[in-house]
């Protein structure tokens, strides 16, 4: 294994063992966690060493560059998520080869997706990205109209809503954070209700704010530079 394997390997190693520090603290298994690695931004020879340190669960949040890297490891034993803002037109790009698309904000997206997935004669398992900061720069559905997207996606052709995804404000005080991953698993929790359905996956959580994000809930935290570390583009 390389230098850099080595250093991927114990980043993670790291990131796997404050889950598990998380989940101990409100009686969790930690096996109910899954930690996507965020690729974005980091040259293709990242994901090499990635592979090499036993990395399986890879994420992207741009199309183009999610299908370039997706080429670059065809045939290799990858799960892809997508967990960036997507565009319909962009829809072509992603859906297919991702296992997991966190990001859809929009029924027009549900439907491009769905749309490429019935092309491709497979259903394409989404989240709904909903911001719940309110913050103008994020993406996401706001919270007062994720119910009305929710029930209007689980009528789509070609996806199968999962669950929920949300981007915390990068804020020092972990507590103040707390607040807004509760009220994404209070709308999860009410929308599965409401629809009788199960919606399992709650998508929250990254490199500066994921322990809060697993004590609240959280079963995929998207990492990126504590596994990786600092980006080189």
């Amino acid at each position: 294994m390389t230098k850099k394997a080595n250093e991927i390997q114990t980043g993670y190693q790291k990131v796997r063992q404050e889950i598990e520090n998380a989940c101990q603290r409100v009686d969790r298994c930690p096996d109910s966690v899954k930690v996507v690695a965020v690729t974005k931004g980091y040259p293709p020879r990242m994901l090499i060493h990635a592979l090499r340190a036993g990395l399986k669960t890879l994420g992207e949040s741009r199309a183009q560059e999610f299908r370039e890297k997706v080429g670059l490891l065809e045939g290799a034993e990858v799960e892809w998520h997508f967990v960036g803002p997507l565009q319909p037109k962009n829809a072509k790009l992603v859906a297919g080869p991702c296992h997991l698309i966190h990001s859809v904000d929009t029924l027009a997206v549900a439907q491009a997706v769905g749309e490429r997935s019935v092309q491709l004669d497979r259903t394409s398992d989404i989240l709904i990205q909903v911001n719940v900061s309110g913050e103008e720069t994020k993406s996401g559905v706001p919270p007062e109209k994720a119910r009305a997207l929710a029930e209007d996606i689980v009528a789509v052709e070609g996806v199968s809503l999962r669950g929920f995804m949300t981007m915390a404000p990068f804020w020092d005080d972990q507590e103040a954070i707390r607040p807004l991953f509760r009220q994404l698993r209070e709308i999860r929790d009410e929308i599965a209700d409401h629809l009788a359905i199960e919606l399992p996956e709650l998508s929250m959580g990254m490199s500066n704010d994921f322990s809060v994000a697993v004590e609240e809930g959280a079963t995929l935290v998207r990492v990126g530079t504590k596994i990786f570390g600092k980006r080189e583009v």
